[in-house]
């Protein structure tokens, strides 16, 4: 049987291949690599905003079952300046709700919400904050965390570096924090190893590990559109980005085995009907637990703090020992 071939058809694949298929996925790997996002964002021009002289500053905080870390989450930021937070306590069993309510009573905390909804429509819920934040509260500025996330300034005042801005995105680098033992008694305590930089994928063979660096996005209200998944960028109406760390994250994210263990099962039911690239770490780690068993989810823990590897990435500056937030929370003030 005898091939036909249409004329042009050749060289129009050959012109897809050559340029469109190249560029297709090198701005796909621009979205998803953050060091590469950056990079391609200091051959941008963008606009300079006039600073907001004492801005209002309102975190939001989507929490669930974080009763070990909580309220050292709120006693630090009340110390770093936040004005207010918004709440949304989704479902949790543990003794979170009362800490929230203590901090309520105490009028830090201004709004609570309460979200029986396992789902991990992430977005919707922290979009709803940010807009009660600014439409009630009158908010400027607005930081998005998790409750293992702690956001820090080298000025420990958030109205000074957020007063001095011109820009409405400051993107913040996101360094996670790990210890090398299985249970933990207090996570900001004894997680000491932080990581400083992304490890080269050759040197860690794992699927899944710490040892990358990702950003986050506080940003103003004043032209606010919607936040991204993860919080990890921001919509505005017209763009102002900083890329120079005013502000950075240590990220308190896998705190002992227990609590990695509760977050693989937990984790993987709130996942059940979002797209099925959503959450790949933790649908991996399930899938290791169905089919291997306990013993083959505490290594993969292992293997995910780079707990093999931490001598050589100790040894390359990829990570280092960094008590700055043990040591603000030893010294903190009842109050600010």
């Amino acid at each position: 049987m005898m091939e036909t071939t249409v004329p042009g058809s050749a060289a129009k694949a050959g012109i897809k291949n050559i340029l469109i298929t190249p560029l297709i996925h090198g701005a796909a790997a621009l979205l998803q690599d953050h060091d590469l996002r950056r990079k391609w964002r200091k051959f941008r021009f963008y606009p300079r905003f006039s600073p907001i002289k004492s801005p209002v500053i309102f975190m939001t905080l989507l929490v669930k079952n974080e009763a070990d870390i909580i309220e050292e989450n709120l006693r630090f930021h009340r110390y770093m300046g936040v004005d207010g937070i918004i709440v949304t306590d989704n479902h949790s069993t543990d003794s979170t709700p009362e800490i929230l309510k203590k901090y309520q009573r105490e009028g830090l905390i201004k709004e609570l919400i309460y979200d029986p909804d396992d789902n991990h429509d992430q977005v919707k819920k922290v979009d709803r904050m940010i807009r009660i934040a600014k439409e009630k509260y009158h908010a400027d500025w607005i930081i998005n965390a998790d409750a293992d996330e702690f956001f820090y300034t080298p000025s420990l005042d958030f109205h000074k570096t957020l007063g001095e801005s011109c820009s409405n995105i400051l993107m913040c680098s996101s360094h996670a924090m790990f210890s090398t033992q299985m249970d933990l008694e207090s996570p900001v305590r004894d997680c000491t190893f932080c990581v400083r930089k992304t490890a080269p994928k050759k040197w860690i063979p794992q699927p899944f590990h710490i040892c990358r660096i990702t950003q986050k996005a506080v940003h103003r209200t004043d032209g606010y559109r919607l936040v991204a998944p993860g919080n990890h960028d921001v919509q505005m109406e017209i763009p102002a980005i900083s890329d120079r760390d005013e502000i950075i994250i240590y990220h308190y994210i896998y705190r002992g085995y227990e609590h990695f263990r509760k977050k693989v099962l937990n984790g993987t039911f709130a996942l059940r009907n979002q797209p099925s690239k959503t959450g790949n770490h933790w649908r991996y780690f399930a899938e290791v637990y169905q089919n291997h068993g306990e013993d083959a989810l505490k290594q993969c823990y292992r293997d995910t703090l780079v707990l093999p590897n931490l001598p050589k990435l100790l040894d390359r500056r990829i990570c280092s020992e960094d008590y700055t937030i043990a040591d603000i929370m030893l010294n903190l003030p009842a109050s600010r």
